[in-house]
């Protein structure tokens, strides 16, 4: 499969120059296979190339545009982290709060923040910044909760802001805690 993917992403340089868009959107995609299989060398340069394209014909703040960044900012270590950060201050700003996009974006982020410090042992930066921890506690629980409004109680995404808050509750050193 990652032979297939990788020809893909070859073959794509110019050959949809008077649809970029498309390109854009091939991209992207291809850069989320990528993602899924840990090819994240390849994955950011084909979100890269995607966030480009769309910022360029359809502007930063374009719905599309943020998909790519955010999918950029998954693939990126820290830098990642302030760019998420934007892609979700410009969902609140623009599609508010309880948006499905917003909501999804928002999960990355803490997410994002969660891997971040498993993979720097840093499990005791949570415990140090109590009222960092307890804002991102806070944001969790709160995305639990819209996520059954806007999601459904069974939906993926509310099982994933669940499976994130326990996440941080172990570097906590609180698996007990409820959710």
């Amino acid at each position: 499969l990652r032979e297939v993917i990788d020809q893909a992403s070859d073959g794509l340089e110019g050959r949809f120059t008077e649809v970029p868009l498309v390109e854009a959107s091939i991209r992207h995609q291809l850069g989320v296979i990528h993602w899924q299989l840990e090819n994240n060398d390849s994955a950011q340069a084909m979100f890269t190339r995607a966030a480009e394209l769309r910022k360029e014909i359809l502007g930063e703040r374009a719905h599309d545009t943020l998909l790519s960044m955010e999918g950029l900012a998954q693939t990126l270590e820290e830098p990642g982290d302030e760019m998420l950060a934007k892609v979700v201050e410009i969902r609140r700003e623009d599609f508010g709060p309880e948006d499905p996009a917003t909501l999804r974006s928002r999960t990355a982020y803490a997410r994002k923040i969660i891997r971040w410090s498993t993979r720097r042992r840093a499990a005791q930066w949570f415990r140090d910044n109590v009222e960092f921890s307890q804002a991102l506690e806070s944001e969790l629980r709160a995305l639990i909760d819209s996520h059954e409004e806007v999601f459904g109680k069974a939906s993926l995404e509310r099982f994933e802001s669940i499976w994130v808050l326990a996440d941080l509750y172990q570097q906590l050193s609180r698996p007990d805690d409820g959710i």
